[in-house]
């Protein structure tokens, strides 16, 4: 327990130290952005701003605001705006004669710029996601479009797709105009923000944005595709399912919340099925990250709250796919609290797993804190409640969770490789089968008669034999090399002492002072007493050789008995025929131990000769 809790602590202090300095990063760094101009009643002023040695500017602040109309910048002197409007934010926010505006609709934005620039310089635009469509005008000169603006819902088209053009600026002041239409969301308008700057600073802008999504979504996608393969391989291990299912809704949650990556390759992908997707991913990241917290710290209480969630989050789906996305859409705060109950019921698997002194759980408590946190801060900034100029930190967060997770599904896999390891030593302790117990005990009554000191022999090489079968920690696979010499020893006396004559050994073993595997010895040994000698009338002969070469152990037990047919020694090693259960378990082990198993020469009649090596480089390896 003391290793794992130096690693929790040291993996907790590394977590908090991270996010510490990003967040001191975050806040005490300088950035020329806070010097930015902010435009005001439809007019920004950036004549000031070197777009050659400066980053892109953004063009945040109020923009004018024509509601329910489409207008052309050389019509603007025909119309008064409806508002001077905040940007960005979305219009459902805005009001209009002190009537709030409804999400369903279409409107133009426009924005003044002053740039001080001569004319025909060229410019770009990073250009955010507008819901749901929209057309984006220098004067009059159409730049870019994301799906087709429409009046009404059926002449509409909508798509989600961040972007970056190139203009040729028509003057030092220009109008920047851009119409929007919504008829297949629950709010609409302007969510991000617009950045303007010389191609280079722009187009870098955007690269930046979309290198962080790929990394990512590709570190995601190649994640949870490993652990998928571990559940296939081995599906006692669900916790590894979950995690699989949670890096893949993670996948489609962050491309939703950034640059629309996957789909922005989809063309043909329709819009609904976009928002769709984007819906559905968030609520499924709580609802596996629940799944695979209660696997790692199962309880009745972490089983409880799991089954509830998951059965509120499948009839919110069902409310999702049985309405269109207008109506379910507008039941945001309906998600965010599906959000927070999700995030609230993490909290308390963890605090209950704490409570109860699970390994890792303080870990666990700490990264999921500061996933929750980043985003908490996300949704604040894209919902516009937060103005953060370095966009989204989620990535963080995810960044440190999956980190820490992946330790700990190592972690996980080599328990249950230790647990399975400690099964099958107990099977083979198990192979003190009760007929050995019964004819060594009735050995003992029928020598006991008339000789007391053989009878007293027997009864101490079975105590030694029984203390040194049991002498091993569950998950440690390696013993000193003298206490598995002294179980073969204290084993063939007990079988002497039974079988008088009709059973000799003879030994030829160097000292070593080294590790070696456990229960490997004597099973093969009682394999060779049982299927090889005693089936002769007139028993045999077994021979025990262990030498130490250069680097290696090499082990090699040789009998006299009836040998092996040929078809049956092809099958011993690959699956439990009779008289092999115990070979192709040790010959299992020893291959994930050192790559190298038993190599087994017989012949019917002749004998069997099984060997094996260990390199002795491994002697000091500690198992559990």
């Amino acid at each position: 327990m003391k290793g794992f809790f130096d690693f929790e602590k040291v993996s907790i202090s590394l977590i908090v130290l991270l996010f510490a300095v990003f967040v001191f990063w975050n806040v005490f760094s300088s950035n020329n952005e806070n010097e930015q101009a902010i435009s005001f009643n439809g007019i920004i002023d950036v004549s000031d701003w070197d777009f050659g040695q400066n980053d892109p500017i953004h063009l945040d602040g109020q923009w004018a605001f024509y509601w329910k109309q489409f207008i052309m910048a050389s019509e603007l002197k025909s119309y008064k705006p409806d508002a001077f409007v905040t940007v960005p934010s979305v219009w459902n926010a805005y009001s209009i004669g002190n009537k709030k505006i409804k999400g369903q609709g279409y409107a133009t934005y426009v924005l003044h710029v002053r740039t001080g620039k001569a004319q025909e310089t060229m410019l770009g635009l990073n250009l955010p996601t507008f819901s749901s469509a929209y057309k984006l005008y220098i004067n009059d000169t159409l730049v870019a479009a994301n799906g087709i603006i429409g009046t009404s819902q059926k002449e509409e088209i909508g798509e989600y797709k961040p972007k970056v053009v190139t203009f040729i600026a028509p003057a030092s002041d220009f109008d920047i105009v851009v119409q929007v239409s919504n008829f297949h969301y629950a709010r609409g308008g302007f969510w991000g923000s617009i950045y303007l700057g010389n191609p280079e600073n722009v187009l870098e802008l955007q690269n930046k944005a979309f290198s962080k999504e790929f990394f990512i979504i590709g570190a995601l996608s190649l994640i949870a595709f490993f652990y998928l393969s571990v559940f296939i391989l081995n599906r006692e291990m669900k916790h590894s399912l979950y995690f699989a299912c949670l890096c893949f809704m993670l996948v489609f949650t962050v491309q939703s919340v950034g640059q629309f990556t996957l789909f922005r390759y989809l063309s043909a992908i329709d819009f609904r099925l976009v928002i769709f997707i984007w819906y559905t991913s968030t609520i499924w990241v709580l609802a596996f990250l629940c799944l695979y917290l209660n696997e790692l710290f199962k309880s009745e209480f972490s089983k409880i709250i799991t089954r509830c969630y998951l059965t509120f989050v499948v009839f919110y789906q069902l409310f999702m796919l049985l309405t269109p996305t207008t109506y379910y859409t507008r039941f945001g705060r309906v998600s965010d609290i599906v959000e927070i109950v999700g995030a609230i019921l993490l909290v308390l698997i963890i605090v209950d797993a704490v409570r109860r002194r699970e390994k890792n759980s303080w870990l666990n408590m700490a990264s999921i804190i500061v996933v929750l946190l980043t985003y908490g801060h996300d949704i604040l900034y894209l919902t516009n409640v937060i103005d953060d100029r370095r966009g989204e930190i989620l990535y963080l967060g995810i960044y440190l969770y999956l980190f820490f997770q992946m330790i700990l599904q190592a972690e996980q896999i080599r328990y249950y490789y230790d647990k399975k390891v400690a099964a099958e030593l107990n099977f083979l302790q198990s192979q003190i089968k009760p007929h050995f117990l019964h004819n060594t005990l009735n050995s003992f009554m029928a020598i006991s008669r008339y000789d007391i000191e053989t009878s007293r022999r027997l009864m101490v090489n079975f105590s030694k034999y029984l203390r040194q079968c049991y002498a091993f920690k569950e998950n440690h696979q390696l013993v000193r090399f003298k206490s598995e010499i002294e179980l073969v020893t204290a084993y063939m006396e007990i079988e002497k002492i039974q079988y008088e004559d009709r059973l000799e050994v003879e030994y030829h073993i160097d000292e070593a002072d080294v590790m070696v595997p456990v229960m490997v010895l004597q099973p093969i040994i009682e394999n060779a007493v049982k299927h090889g000698i005693l089936p002769k009338r007139e028993g045999g002969k077994i021979e025990v050789f262990i030498h130490q070469e250069q680097n290696e152990l090499k082990f090699l037990v040789r009998d006299n008995g009836i040998g092996i047919e040929p078809e049956k020694l092809k099958q011993l090693l690959k699956k439990n025929v009779e008289g092999g259960i115990s070979l192709s378990n040790i010959h299992r082990r020893l291959i994930r131990l050192y790559g190298k198993g038993l190599n087994i020469k017989s012949s019917r009649g002749d004998g069997t000769e099984i060997s094996w090596m260990i390199p002795i480089c491994d002697r000091r390896r500690k198992e559990g």
